[in-house]
């Protein structure tokens, strides 16, 4: 099958919401990505392209994280 969210609306119309990825930065460092995704069809209904939204939730990721270690400690 088709990994990304994007290729997979493309590839099958279909519609990704808050899929979450760890990702390698540019900076060398991994971080974390919640994606969205949906085809764009045209007036026959079919797709023509696709639309993708990334959200970095790296920073919420590592304070949830940190949270749920503290709480295992106490």
């Amino acid at each position: 099958g088709h990994e990304w969210p994007l290729a997979r609306s493309i590839m099958t119309g279909e519609i990704v919401n808050g899929e979450e990825y760890k990702i390698l930065r540019g900076d060398g460092n991994f971080g974390y990505v919640r994606i969205n995704s949906t085809p764009i069809r045209d007036l026959n209904g079919k797709i023509v392209a696709g639309v993708v939204m990334s959200y970095d939730i790296t920073e919420s990721r590592i304070l949830h994280e940190k949270l749920l270690m503290s709480e295992q400690r106490y």
